[in-house]
């Protein structure tokens, strides 16, 4: 809008707040009518409109913008057709911007895009056709189907503005990821100063694992994310230096404040990958590993112990409180000489059993979606059908979850599907790997490490279906699908 003249400018401001704040109303009208739901509506709804009037002026800043209202993945507004998230509209507005650039400069792109984005059109096509036809619950599963097409869009609509200026796009997701960690730090501090009648942002605050999710959906997608956003730092490895290892140490001291084993195998894993990827290219001749990258990947690690440390000293579970009291109540215990005289101390109290066997769970929901799944191999079952044919009876009967991603994947939408889909993230980590053989080898050994570290942890949380996760995926094609990475500018 720079070309625009200064009064048409405002006027077009000034439509959009209305129209935002109508929007909003609209939203909070036909919702629960409480203060946090109005307050969650207009930051959705401003959000959106932010989107549509900087987009064009300052493309990174509002994919920066839609991924921390989609990073924000707590906080939804339940509505009674539906549930409608925070970055959904933002994410039309981005589809708007993104196409705006289309129509201005074309796309361009390369076939390997046209082929990712029929792959994950078959994906959505399936999952509808099974949700209208095969699921117990067609409405709900066709409003899943409709989350999954608005995240895919968001990763599309992220590729168009970002081509160009992926390097920018990066570090704006590292700056958001960081702001979330920091979050979940504070989270931590405060439950372990007055919980755990207070515990803003903790999972399970009176059980055996108190864990954070900040303002994540649960401690699983919180951890994972944060791991991915770790290895996104680590890939920054000398631009900035004191703010990119400050990112690298706040992330790795809240990474395992999440505490789940999912999301500690997917940061093996997406490390591992990226390392195999920058060590086959020393070998090649083609990258040389420079000191600044080696200094990040140390703090990463120094910070990953100070992490651990942190879920002690902040997060202690309910028998750990009671001895910590019961310590600080009664004088320290006299030893007392036992009848063949040797000197004994008290007991220790017991510990609290163990609040469930998350693998077992999860291992439990193999065999009656192997059961299922011949009734519809070929389009699946519907998404997020699995609930509505089974129901968890250590949550009263609530609808069941299928946690495990390579089971959930055709189990939804049969053996097509799981093709397409596959197809698809094969395509953009191949293209991210092979973008190593030229400029900006780390940037794209990070992406790759990123993406594998989701959806390795994702066989313990199946939420491929964030958008996080596709705006990710949309700022790993803008680096593999550019001449330059950052030849854009920053935005």
């Amino acid at each position: 809008m720079t070309g625009l003249p200064r009064g048409r400018r405002t006027l077009i401001d000034g439509v959009v707040v209305v129209v935002a704040i109508v929007a909003a109303a609209a939203v909070w009208v036909v919702g629960d009518r409480s203060a946090s739901f109005l307050l969650a509506s207009i930051v959705a709804m401003v959000g959106a409109a932010a989107v549509l009037r900087l987009g064009g002026d300052h493309p990174v800043l509002v994919v920066a913008l839609v991924f921390t209202l989609a990073s924000a993945s707590r906080l939804v507004l339940e509505t009674p057709v539906g549930t409608l998230r925070l970055e959904q509209p933002a994410i039309a507005a981005l589809v708007v911007v993104a196409g705006a650039r289309v129509r201005r400069e074309g796309l361009h792109a390369p076939r390997q895009i046209w082929l990712i984005g029929a792959a994950v059109l078959v994906y959505l096509a399936v999952m509808t056709m099974s949700s209208a036809l095969v699921a117990p619950q067609p409405i709900a599963s066709l409003r899943m189907t409709l989350w999954w097409a608005i995240s895919a869009a968001g990763g599309a609509a992220a590729f168009v503005v970002l081509r160009g200026r992926a390097v920018a796009g990066r570090d704006a997701f590292v700056v958001v990821g960081t702001g979330f960690a920091l979050i979940g730090i504070v989270a931590a501090v405060i439950f372990g100063i007055a919980g755990p009648d207070v515990a803003p942002g903790i999972q399970e605050a009176l059980t055996v694992q108190p864990r954070v999710y900040g303002l994540g959906w649960e401690a699983n997608l919180y951890a994972s994310y944060i791991a991915a956003m770790l290895l996104l730092a680590v890939g920054a490895a000398g631009r900035r230096p004191a703010i990119v290892l400050g990112a690298v140490a706040l992330l790795g001291i809240a990474f395992p404040l999440g505490e789940t084993r999912g999301a500690y195998l997917g940061l093996a894993a997406g490390a591992l990958s990226m390392g195999a990827i920058l060590v086959w290219r020393v070998h090649r001749g083609t990258f040389q590993v420079s000191r600044a990258l080696i200094s990040t990947v140390g703090v990463g690690a120094v910070s990953l112990a100070v992490g651990v440390a942190c879920v002690g000293l902040f997060l202690p579970n309910i028998d750990q409180r009671l001895e910590r009291e019961q310590a600080a109540a009664r004088p320290s215990p006299t030893p007392t000489l036992a009848s063949n005289g040797d000197m004994t101390r008290p007991s220790p109290t017991p510990t609290l059993a163990s609040n469930g066997d998350t693998i077992g769970f999860r291992l439990a929901r193999v065999q009656p979606a192997l059961e299922d799944f011949p009734q519809s191999p070929l389009i699946g079952l519907g998404a997020s059908s699995f609930g509505q044919r089974h129901a968890d009876l250590a949550r009263g009967g609530a609808p069941d979850h299928l946690a495990i991603l390579v089971l959930a994947v055709p189990y939804e939408t049969g053996v097509i599907g799981a093709l397409a889909l596959g197809l698809a993230l094969v395509l953009v980590l191949v293209g991210v790997v092979r973008r190593t053989r030229r400029s900006g080898a780390v940037l794209a050994a990070s992406l790759a490490g990123a993406i594998t570290s989701l959806l390795v942890a994702y066989e313990a949380t199946n939420a491929l279906h964030f958008a996080t996760n596709w705006l990710l995926l949309g700022l790993a094609m803008a680096v593999a699908w550019s001449e330059s990475p950052d030849a854009g500018g920053a935005g």
